[in-house]
């Protein structure tokens, strides 16, 4: 059996049979929501994410899951804060790289937008198509 304990966060899991110590229950709601990315970029659609296969991905019994989201829709919501996250991350870097020059700036910043979209399509799609509330 394996003790994943010092894998990092957001890593996916196969099994799981030690689980992790007392306050780092953080670590496995990143693993879901890391799960929960990879299933939308491999099927393309949030709408064919279950809770169960997000508990079978991470190696974890369905009530672990339940544990961190309540369910699917915060889910999603945490994926897209996520992604809304490195979104603006990348403009914000794009942005200090690109120099004074007030086109420059403004030029990266819409460069690196449509970059991770073109890199992400259903991540972006989600991102962009969804409502929720953001914490």
């Amino acid at each position: 059996m394996v003790d994943d304990r010092d894998a990092q966060p957001g890593t996916l899991r196969t099994t799981r049979t030690v689980p992790f110590p007392r306050g780092q229950g953080f670590r496995l709601r990143d693993d879901i929501i890391a799960a929960a990315t990879a299933e939308l970029e491999r099927t393309d659609s949030e709408e064919t994410i279950a809770m169960r296969a997000l508990a079978r991905r991470v190696g974890v019994a369905p009530p672990s899951v339940f544990i961190h989201f309540p369910g699917w829709t915060a889910v999603i919501d945490a994926v897209v804060a996520e992604q809304l996250a490195v979104l603006l991350d990348q403009i914000e870097t794009a942005a200090d790289r690109a120099g004074t020059n007030p086109v420059g700036p403004l030029y990266a910043m819409c460069s690196a937008y449509t970059g991770y979209a073109l890199a992400h399509p259903a991540r972006y799609r989600v991102l962009v198509g969804r409502r929720f509330a953001a914490d």
